[in-house]
C-alpha cells in the first residue's frame, strides 16, 4: 500500500509514546492501558504484549528478532511469547 500525506490508522488511544517500524508494522507504548500494540497500514491493530507497572518503557528488537522491552530490567521474548530477563538495568 503507498500513501502519500497523513492517513489515521487508529483513534482513541490514550498516551502513545515510542514509535517503532518494524516488519510492515507500526508499534508503540500504549501507556494509558499498559500494552504493546502494532498496527498495520490498512488499520489492523493487535495487541502483542504487556509493558512493565509505570512509566517510561519500549520496545526494540535483536538482530534475530526477538522482541526488547525497556522498563527496571530489559526483558526480551522468546519464540513462545515467554519474557526472560535480558539485563539488569537497576544500577544505569
Amino acid at each position: 500500500m503507498t500513501t502519500t500525506g497523513t492517513e489515521l490508522l487508529l483513534d482513541g488511544l490514550a498516551y502513545v509514546e515510542s514509535p517503532r517500524w518494524h516488519d510492515d508494522r507500526l508499534w508503540f507504548s500504549h501507556w494509558g492501558t499498559g500494552e504493546i500494540v502494532a498496527v498495520d497500514l490498512d488499520g489492523k491493530s493487535e495487541v502483542v504484549g504487556r509493558g512493565p507497572a509505570g512509566m517510561g518503557w519500549a520496545t526494540e528488537w535483536l538482530p534475530d528478532g526477538r522482541m526488547l522491552l525497556t522498563g527496571p530490567a530489559l526483558m526480551r521474548r522468546e519464540p513462545d511469547g515467554t519474557m526472560m530477563r535480558h539485563a539488569d538495568l537497576g544500577e544505569i
